[in-house]
């Protein structure tokens, strides 16, 4: 397509289009229409500038939205992580001072301080058996298996020699 035939159609466009502007270009020829070109021109860029500048401060828009919302969950993430690794410390700084008190002859306290009730504390018979200590010592195999299991061993090994 040359630059004649691109012009008609242009033309013919813009009879359809807008004839009130097509019988204005017609009338004062090629320069009212170049005018007229300029000014959609400046139109149609004022139109696209502002389209990006609206599309640039949405999508900025978002992308802020997006990382203050990333922040809060980091921050979020992080207050629970202090507050677990505070829970392990106060659980070790308790477990040392109760070890403490047990080894002084005073009663366990809780995290408030409060000395723990004798009924609340765990009976001395479900513990298990503590080694290294003369209170509690480890069973031997002997003294762990049943007396009824002996005698039947016993009844058994009796059994086997009479029938000899």
């Amino acid at each position: 397509m040359n630059r004649d035939e691109a012009q008609l159609r242009y033309l013919r466009w813009l009879s359809r289009a807008d004839p009130q502007m097509y019988s204005l270009a017609m009338a004062h020829g090629n320069a009212a229409l170049g005018d007229y070109e300029e000014g959609l021109q400046g139109w149609a860029d004022t139109i696209v500038n502002a389209a990006v500048a609206v599309g640039g401060a949405l999508l900025a828009k978002k992308q802020s939205d997006a990382q203050v919302a990333l922040q809060k969950k980091q921050m979020q993430a992080d207050a629970l992580a202090a507050e677990a690794a505070r829970q392990d410390t106060l659980k070790l700084a308790l477990i040392d001072i109760n070890t403490k008190r047990a080894a002084q002859g005073q009663p366990p306290v809780d995290a408030n301080g409060q000395i723990i009730p004798s009924n609340q504390l765990p009976i001395l018979s479900s513990l298990p058996a503590v080694a290294g200590t003369s209170q509690y010592r480890q069973q031997s195999f002997f003294e762990s298996v049943p007396t009824w299991a002996w005698l039947a061993g016993a009844g058994v090994i009796v059994l086997l020699v009479v029938k000899r």
